[in-house]
């Protein structure tokens, strides 16, 4: 009797791991792509042209991404075990495969973990209740950092570049002669104007 005991637990553990090992490639699969996401939707929103010098700088970027990304990991092996013991449902295209959900959750966790159901003001603080209260926790702290790794790393890289030049004479003829593409025609006008007074 206990030989039978056994063997049913260790068939039942067997097929267990079995079902974890299938549910983590996908997971993973979330959690890489909700770390790119999140990090890529960072980078082009926020930093869009200092991208490059946080890339090489910022720790508290990558731990960002990397927040998400777990979270994205942790629910979609979540949604795999309620699925594989049938606690839910999900119906769609192509819903019936892991990999798709996976897909979907990697791409949707972010907007997910934004939803609120209102606000409560404290003093002059508004704090959001819902599932972004849960973002609250790493997000603004992660935040802060970055732009301050942001500060650093843009100042280092124009004060390596500002001791080229003794005088900023060269550089107002160079801005000058040759504005950036972006700079509007009054915009273009007034620096023109102010460049010879700084020299």
């Amino acid at each position: 009797m206990w030989r039978s005991v056994s063997v049913t637990r260790s068939r039942w553990s067997a097929s267990l791991d079995a079902r974890l090992l299938r549910s983590f490639g996908p997971a993973v699969v979330a959690g890489l792509l909700a770390a790119t996401v999140s990090l890529s939707e960072l980078l082009t929103t926020l930093y869009p042209r200092t991208a490059f010098l946080l890339v090489r700088r910022s720790r508290a970027l990558y731990a960002y991404a990397a927040a998400y990304g777990l979270i994205a990991l942790a629910v979609a092996l979540l949604l795999e075990q309620l699925t594989a013991a049938g606690a839910i449902q999900l119906e769609g295209f192509g819903l019936s495969s892991p990999w798709i959900r996976a897909i979907a959750v990697g791409l949707t966790v972010k907007a997910f973990l934004h939803l609120r159901l209102f606000n409560v003001s404290v003093g002059s603080q508004s704090v959001p209740v819902g599932l972004e209260s849960l973002v609250q926790l790493f997000e603004p702290a992660l935040l802060r950092t970055i732009l301050l790794d942001e500060f650093t790393a843009v100042r280092a890289f124009t004060s390596a570049r500002a001791r080229e030049y003794a005088s900023h004479g060269p550089v107002a003829s160079a801005t000058a002669a040759q504005p950036p593409y972006v700079v509007g025609r009054l915009s273009l006008q007034a620096v023109r104007e102010q460049l010879p007074r700084r020299r």
